[in-house]
């Protein structure tokens, strides 16, 4: 893990996962990503029991303008 990424005050991530720059400040939690339509891919290394066994939902990507 990243030691340098940014928490939210409720200890989980934001990530900004686009071609542009999301601002210095956001930049330690920016993906950069190609321009124009893309698609991801998560993968876990030593995944927990849960994960294994499909009860863990990784969080749904969503749009944040």
């Amino acid at each position: 893990m990243e030691p340098n990424w940014i928490k939210n005050d409720d200890g989980g991530y934001t990530f900004y996962v686009q071609h542009a720059s999301p601002g210095k400040d956001k930049e330690v939690n920016w993906l950069p990503a190609p321009e124009g339509p893309f698609y991801m891919i998560m993968r876990l290394y030593e995944p927990s029991l849960a994960a294994q066994k499909g009860e863990w939902q990784a969080p749904k990507p969503r749009l944040v303008e």
